[in-house]
């Protein structure tokens, strides 16, 4: 018997199947990169601790120094190298960093990292950064004593720039007086493509801070390093962590928040590495595209160039390109007896022999720098010149005016130089007369025995 409603069910879950099947099949197309195949643009990190609450109404932060050496430590291990760290700036100097960095966050395709850790109120959806010993006593102080997060997104987030990272450890509640209140909407915070805004706290909530430092920041700056998994996910631990640490007081509890307009999914570091390892992974891979192997065609310019890189700083970094290829070559032979190292026995430096260098260096827990350093030398036994620099054996010396080299000298009876002649004279000529017998000869000419000549001193042998 037909059953209308079961057809209309069976119609409705083909369609729900359908329709899961597209959205499962778009979201698997979202790339994935990781920080270190993103690259690195500018950082500023600013803590502010120094309040003058006699002339605001904002108290000193004590643990702001310890927030601000956590996040630097964190960001610095990530990779990032232009890092610019600004400790209780004034209202203008804390606009001029912010000036300066925005462009700067614009024009890099790397991406750029933004932290603030001090006070701030939210007015008008805007989101308030108070400087050092700001006299902000009245709500109508804030345009004129503090400055908006919102300045500095205005920079971020464009076409053509890289992933904006943005962190604000700040309150964002609001207890000013409403006296001379100012409202201002044009930079409302808007979702910006290219950019992920982290907030110790929701709208109208305070964030938590002591003498230790914030709950908020020290899962930040922990969490951050942790290797293989994507920001957003990383993020919904950090705010697992502080609600944890703050459900026991209710009326304190800290929400953090987020918004996430990235373009891809973004991962800090790849799954199972360390910061330094991920991010030489990412150099030999772009080494790898410049000079795609098995077939790798360099010139000799650059050849001398990753030489001179591969022993910078260590002990044969002043040594000449033929001495460095000749301990290059015993180099890749210890690497090879180590297994980490299969490629050819050249003295040439490439991707292969910086990549057994970096993985010696991390199987015996030295510095990871992929240098022939003093550490890595000593690791390897490699403690004096090659005794094959240029093909030639240890101790052979080519004679200055041409000839076959020897070992001892000159010459097997003496030294170079040793002031002993020898004349050796023409074979003898023997004149015959008609009829006569070789032993008949009359006219044979007995040459003289061979004069030696005896310079003074020299020794006759």
């Amino acid at each position: 018997m037909f059953e209308p409603m079961r057809l209309v069910r069976w119609i409705f879950g083909l369609f729900l199947i359908g329709g899961v099947c597209v959205w499962a099949q778009e979201t698997s197309n979202i790339p994935i990169r990781t920080l270190p195949e993103v690259g690195y643009g500018p950082a500023l990190l600013i803590g502010v601790k120094d309040y003058d609450a006699r002339g605001s109404v904002f108290d000193p932060l004590p643990g702001i120094e310890k927030d601000l050496g956590a996040i630097e430590g964190t960001v610095r291990k990530l990779g990032w190298t232009d890092v610019t760290v600004l400790r209780d700036p004034s209202l203008d100097r804390l606009r001029a960093a912010v000036d300066e960095f925005g462009p700067k966050a614009q024009a890099s395709e790397g991406a750029s990292f933004f932290y603030y850790s001090g006070h701030g109120v939210l007015q008008d959806r805007l989101n308030y950064m108070i400087p050092a010993k700001a006299q902000v006593r009245t709500r109508g102080h804030l345009s004129l004593y503090a400055l908006p997060v919102e300045d500095l997104l205005a920079y971020l987030g464009g076409e053509g720039s890289g992933p904006a990272l943005v962190f604000v450890d700040a309150c964002r509640n609001n207890t000013l007086p409403a006296e001379g209140k100012n409202a201002r909407t044009d930079l409302l915070l808007s979702r910006r493509a290219g950019m992920f805004i982290g907030f110790a706290t929701a709208e109208g909530t305070i964030s938590n801070a002591s003498d230790r430092g914030s709950l908020y920041t020290r899962s930040l700056a922990q969490r951050l390093l942790t290797p293989g998994m994507s920001l957003d996910d990383l993020y919904a631990g950090i705010i697992a962590d502080v609600e944890r640490a703050t459900k026991d007081r209710a009326s304190e509890i800290q929400p953090p928040e987020k918004q996430s307009a990235l373009r891809f999914v973004l991962h800090m570091l790849p799954g199972g590495e360390s910061p330094e390892v991920a991010r030489m992974r990412a150099e030999l891979d772009r080494l790898k595209n410049r000079l795609p192997e098995p077939v790798i065609s360099v010139s000799a310019r650059e050849s001398a160039r990753d030489l001179a890189e591969l022993f910078e700083n260590g002990p044969f970094a002043a040594s000449s390109q033929t001495a460095q290829r000749g301990i290059l070559r015993d180099i890749q032979a210890k690497l090879r007896e180590s297994g980490d190292y299969d490629a050819s026995i050249d003295g040439i430096p490439g991707p292969s022999t910086l990549r057994a260098v970096m993985g010696f260096q991390e199987r015996n827990g030295m510095e990871i720098t992929g240098r022939l350093d003093a550490d890595t030398l000593k690791g390897l036994g490699i403690t004096t010149l090659s005794k094959q620099l240029d093909g030639r054996p240890a101790g052979l010396e080519l004679p200055e005016m041409g000839g076959k080299p020897s070992r001892g000298g000159a010459g097997a009876g003496g030294s170079e130089g040793s002031g002993i002649e020898l004349t050796v004279p023409a074979p003898p000529q023997i004149k015959k007369s008609p009829g006569a017998t070789i032993l008949d000869a009359v006219d044979a000419t007995i040459p003289a025995p061979p004069q030696i000549k005896n310079s003074p001193g020299a020794i006759i042998p």
